[in-house]
């Protein structure tokens, strides 16, 4: 009886740590999916900025956007891993391409109504 109720505090305790590292994984997954719409977003006030000819404004959101990839990458397990590696390597080449327009503002982009 003196063996058997250590044990079963063990057991509980071992429970218990199960559970919270279980809970742990969840929130973290959380984490990373909140901030790839962060990034989402902000890779969508970068378009508006392009569209309204605005290179500098455009460029530091797609940086504020790669940071929030990077950070969910360090959040999210790694079946979200090559997605966002992905997602990174569009932004980047987005980002460059936006740095090309803003270093020859002769070709602005056209007006594009409600896109």
């Amino acid at each position: 009886m003196r063996r058997l109720i250590p044990a079963l505090l063990v057991l509980v305790l071992l429970a218990l740590v199960g559970y919270k590292a279980w809970q742990v994984s969840v929130l973290r997954k959380q984490v990373a999916a909140l901030q790839v719409e962060v990034a989402a977003l902000r890779a969508d006030r970068a378009k508006e900025h392009v569209l309204k000819g605005d290179f500098d404004h455009a460029r530091k959101e797609l940086e504020k956007s790669l940071q929030s990839l990077q950070q969910a990458g360090r959040h999210a397990g790694s079946a979200f891993t090559e997605t966002l590696k992905a997602l990174q390597c569009t932004l980047r080449d987005t980002r460059a391409a936006v740095e090309r327009l803003g270093q020859n503002p002769a070709k602005k982009p056209n007006k594009v109504e409600g896109g």
